[in-house]
């Protein structure tokens, strides 16, 4: 069985409730693909799904170095998050953005600490404003409406 068979395989099972078969599914997979980093991935994210912050920190922390890895960052944060460790969120959330100013899920994860830590405005330096979202043509020129 490929790896990506196995995570569907998981993924059919965690969907109908045997969350703990498909969590034993994965963690076999990992075993026998350590340098496969979806099945990692995927056991995280059941595992944080199920609120299980520590275990997929573990999961997180024993995935096969490679560099920028975005997604691992990003799951790790929102183990902090919901860990109650803001800073160390904070800190993997600006991570992602020094590299790529534009995530969404990092810009997610700034917000989500800065409410956690009771700020009702988070600050301008993961924000866009409105106008920087909205694509402009050059040959645009506004028409009326009928």
């Amino acid at each position: 069985m490929t790896t990506q068979n196995t995570i569907d395989k998981a993924d059919k099972l965690y969907q109908m409730g045997q969350c703990n078969t498909a969590v034993d599914l994965l963690l076999d997979a990992v075993r026998h693909y350590p340098e496969d980093t979806l099945a990692y991935y995927r056991l995280a994210e059941h595992l944080i799904d199920s609120r299980q912050f520590e275990s997929a920190l573990e999961i997180l922390n024993g995935l096969p170095q490679k560099e920028p890895d975005f997604k691992k960052k990003e799951l790790v944060g929102y183990c902090y998050v919901n860990l109650g460790n803001l800073n160390e969120a904070d800190r993997f959330a600006d991570q992602i953005l020094s590299i790529d100013p534009d995530s969404a899920s990092a810009m997610n994860l700034k917000g989500l600490t800065a409410y956690k830590k009771g700020k009702k405005n988070p600050p301008n330096s993961f924000s866009r404003s409105p106008s920087a979202l909205i694509p402009i043509s050059v040959n645009h020129t506004p028409t009326s409406a009928p």
